[in-house]
């Protein structure tokens, strides 16, 4: 579904929840089919809940917490994995979003480059402007196929086995 983000995440403001409603408004504003679906649980789910009312923004749909299979059938659905978190460990969720072969844009972390190439697209913190303008952008553009080849080589059982093959010196 072109018109369809997904986000999954900690509800919390370090994860940049609340600035997906203000992309959320600036998108609608050019496309107002455009919709988000936030999938997790946080201390700022009911924060998120009053900006929506008082932006009076449709289209952002808060799921809670969801089943790994619902997980996935959401990210396969979606065109766009949507992830401004301000701090991350390694990015699970980011993972996911390029595996399922969403466009991904996501707020430029150091370490991310390091982990993740230049598959996602690389939003300074902050810049929500700049983030909505990428969604409208990925409208254009269709992940490339190297995106899961690339992202595969964390796959547990690649991973499992580089570290045997490591450990007995073949």
């Amino acid at each position: 579904d072109p018109n369809l983000a997904i986000f999954i995440g900690r509800l919390t403001a370090q994860k940049g929840v609340l600035d997906l409603v203000e992309v959320v408004r600036h998108v609608q504003q050019v496309r107002p089919e455009f919709r988000l679906i936030i999938v997790g649980e946080g201390p700022h789910r009911a924060l998120i809940e009053d900006k929506i009312k008082e932006q009076s923004i449709s289209g952002i749909h808060l799921f809670g917490f969801i089943d790994d299979q619902e997980k996935y059938k959401l990210l396969r659905r979606a065109s766009l994995f949507l992830f401004p978190s301000y701090e991350e460990g390694w990015g699970i969720a980011l993972a996911e979003g390029l595996y399922a072969g969403c466009n991904t844009i996501c707020y430029e972390l150091p370490h991310y480059k390091g982990i993740f190439g230049d598959f996602p697209h690389y939003i300074m913190p902050g810049d929500i402007g700049r983030f909505a303008e990428a969604v409208l952008d990925s409208y254009k553009t269709v992940p490339p196929k190297e995106q899961t080849e690339f992202i595969g080589q964390y796959d547990y059982s690649v991973v499992t086995k580089d570290i045997l093959n490591q450990i007995s010196g073949t």
